[in-house]
């Protein structure tokens, strides 16, 4: 097939970096998309390791700075929608697909104009109710990460529903996980063998739980002396100082380590022994779970929803309801006391991966989701 016959797609992203598992899901779909029949490209805000990372998979990106939606400048926001649909006419790109609002105003409705398709891909099962239906009015298709995120469009007949949004869940490249070996680099940086790592993987936000992580921590420490927390990431610095704080003032500081971002998630999540999820909302469908457990980690995590639907509880994890610390206590003694029963949620969390949340299998129903589209169009 030429590069003429084949379908032009460009993605969008909001941050050139790929701190976040939004931009490593996005990184993994372009990677593995079949370039016998797709040609890629990518429009972000900003340069960074996302972009250094797809452009060494030869995918032409455009980097053009792009005003959030609230601080939208008639100017300069009518010189970034003219630049954008110059280059998705030169390209002459078939489909657009965006995982984010600010940008797919702006490649929405040069779609629009353009007549081709637009699909949002949507991560988060918060969103809002303008902006909602300002995203289903601009797609053709809409992406759902999980049944989680569905429910943000309950508002609309089951019939529509059905036809308008398509559930694919993350992907994980299994072949990156589960090599024993790998944590070692950040265990001799820890600094101590013959401990048990309970750590939080992602970015550090008020959120995502990790103060309540490390209030059930401070009262496990006292009762479990081999016990060990990591936290790893970058994120809020202000509730970052504030963990730090709370930290020093409970008198764990021996045993909390703070990591900054890692790009090596495979082997910090090698290096951990129990993986916690203590998310109080909004998380759609996490990555780390999935990575996780195809490192064969047994998952605690918070019981909402997108978590619920990777994290089988008694089998590859547990759940726990969120915000909860007497349930969050119970389970991490009770694993960190049981070495055979983190063995085998471990195992069957890598099964459930292999089974279900393989790169494959996500890249193969977005195609086939591409096709379909431009069928209907």
């Amino acid at each position: 097939m030429s590069v003429q016959d084949k379908i032009k797609v460009l993605y969008t992203s909001s941050h050139g970096n790929m701190f976040g598992g939004g931009q490593k899901s996005l990184y993994l779909l372009i990677k593995n998309l079949d370039r016998e029949r797709f040609v890629p490209f990518l429009l972000s805000p900003e340069n960074g390791s996302l972009i250094d990372a797809v452009n060494m998979l030869g995918v032409e990106t455009l980097v053009l700075p792009i005003d959030t939606l609230k601080s939208l400048r008639i100017v300069k926001t009518l010189k970034t929608f003219i630049a954008i649909y110059r280059f998705m006419k030169r390209a002459n790109i078939n489909i657009v697909h965006t995982d984010s609002p600010r940008e797919a105003i702006y490649t929405g409705l040069a779609a629009k104009v353009l007549r081709i398709p637009f699909i949002m891909h949507l991560r988060t099962t918060e969103g809002g109710f303008g902006t909602d239906r300002i995203l289903y009015v601009l797609s053709s298709r809409i992406i759902s990460v999980s049944r989680g995120v569905i429910k943000r469009f309950e508002w609309l007949d089951s019939e529509v529903l059905s036809q308008k949004i398509k559930l694919i869940y993350n992907g994980v490249d299994v072949s990156e996980f589960y090599n024993p070996t790998d944590g070692y680099s950040f265990k001799k940086r820890w600094g101590e063998d013959g401990f048990i790592y309970a750590g939080v993987v992602g970015r550090v936000e008020p959120r995502k739980g990790h103060d309540l992580f490390l209030k059930v921590f401070a009262d496990v420490a006292k009762r479990q002396s081999k016990l060990k927390g990591v936290i790893i990431g970058l994120g809020d610095e202000i509730h970052i100082k504030k963990l730090k704080r709370f930290v020093k003032e409970s008198g764990i500081e021996s045993r909390i380590i703070f990591e900054d971002y890692t790009d090596d998630v495979p082997s910090a999540l090698s290096a951990i022994d129990i993986l916690v999820v203590p998310s109080y909302t909004g998380e759609g469908f996490p990555r780390i779970i999935i990575e996780g457990m195809a490192a064969g980690k047994p998952v605690i995590s918070s019981d909402i929803p997108g978590n619920s639907e990777a994290v089988v509880d008694g089998v590859t994890g547990f759940l726990f309801p969120s915000g909860d610390e007497k349930a969050l206590t119970d389970i991490l003694i009770r694993l960190i006391k049981n070495e055979d029963l983190r063995y085998m949620l471990g195992r069957e969390g890598r099964k459930r991966v292999e089974n279900f949340f393989g790169i494959e299998e996500n890249v193969r129903k977005t195609e086939r989701l591409y096709i379909e589209t431009l069928g209907q169009s």
